[in-house]
């Protein structure tokens, strides 16, 4: 068990890029082609596969969930350590994250400008402020609660992948608790603070329509974003190290209850979403006849530039976090 996951960078990387190359490979069994670029995928029945993939529009309205899942994610792999591997240390200059902070902060910012120029300031307004969610349906804050449960998933998912790490790789040192700890706290207080701005309205949280949203955010990120986060923190992990802390060691034995309390909470959220649902006819919310697999595969490739910058973004907190 210890030599399979010997690295788990490898594994988290594999498992994105397969899950990608699997997704693909659904989706050109649906159409008969295998040259997709073309071809209408997207839910909403007008737009390609490639405009799914470099809708700028939507990688705004997903900026601020994206920042979220970064600081929960980030934050769950900090929280339980960073294991120390060698008496002497390569860490990545200030410069270098400080570059790398800008890389990341490009992002976004490219985004706003071309989407501005596009479509007008208004549009963009309408994106980062949470308004759209189907078409050019306009319910303010409506687009954050398709992730208001998901949101409450992701940093406990991470916290279950990294505490079964620790435990099958018998890891019992760790570094940066305290680091870990002040981004799940900037994690939670964005999450209430994105609720509170945005309207929180619990019956967002009962709607067959989110849920079924969310269900499929959860698909997603969990078996996308999450992996890329943590298998790029891994791989920082292995490429330096957070120094010789004075903070307590975490022994093997912690992880386990972290491990089983994070996954009681993983396991409740998404079966809460399938028996709220069970009496659904769930395809009939869909904005176009497809089949589950058919919609939840195209989903995957709607958040190609989310992907982009999660990986800077989550890069550069662990980086930032251990300098």
């Amino acid at each position: 068990m210890k030599a399979l996951f010997k690295s788990p960078a490898r594994f988290l990387i594999a498992v994105f890029i397969l899950q990608l190359i699997f997704s693909y490979a659904g989706i050109a069994w649906v159409y008969k082609t295998a040259f997709l670029f073309g071809e209408v995928t997207h839910e909403d029945g007008e737009q390609t596969f490639l405009g799914s993939m470099l809708n700028l529009s939507h990688f705004l309205r997903e900026v601020p969930i994206a920042i979220l899942m970064c600081l929960g994610s980030v934050g769950g792999f900090l929280f339980l350590g960073t294991k120390n591997r060698e008496p002497v240390f390569r860490k990545p200059g200030v410069g270098k994250i400080r570059i790398l902070w800008i890389v990341t902060a490009t992002v976004p910012i490219l985004a706003i400008f071309l989407c501005t120029i596009e479509n007008g300031p208004l549009s963009v307004w309408y994106e980062l402020a949470q308004y759209k969610t189907r078409g050019d349906t306009l319910v303010y804050g409506s687009h954050w609660y398709n992730h208001l449960l998901h949101s409450l998933f992701i940093p406990f998912e991470c916290l279950v992948i990294c505490s079964f790490f620790r435990i099958v790789r018998e890891e019992v040192r760790g570094d940066c608790p305290s680091a870990g700890s002040r981004y799940l706290f900037a994690w939670l207080v964005l999450f209430f603070c994105l609720s509170a701005v945005l309207g929180f309205r619990i019956v967002w949280a009962m709607d067959p329509l989110y849920l079924a949203h969310q269900l499929r955010e959860i698909g997603t990120h969990g078996t996308l974003s999450v992996p890329l986060i943590l298998g790029l923190c891994f791989y920082l992990e292995s490429k330096s190290s957070a120094g010789n802390s004075t903070e307590s060691k975490p022994s093997q034995k912690s992880f386990i209850p972290i491990l089983l309390l994070s996954l009681l909470i993983t396991l409740i959220i998404p079966l809460y979403i399938v028996l709220a649902l069970r009496n659904v006819e769930i395809l009939e919310l869909a904005q176009k006849e497809a089949g589950y697999l058919e919609l939840f595969f195209s989903h995957n490739f709607e958040h190609l530039i989310d992907y982009v910058f999660m990986g800077l973004l989550g890069s550069a907190l662990y980086l930032t976090a251990i300098k």
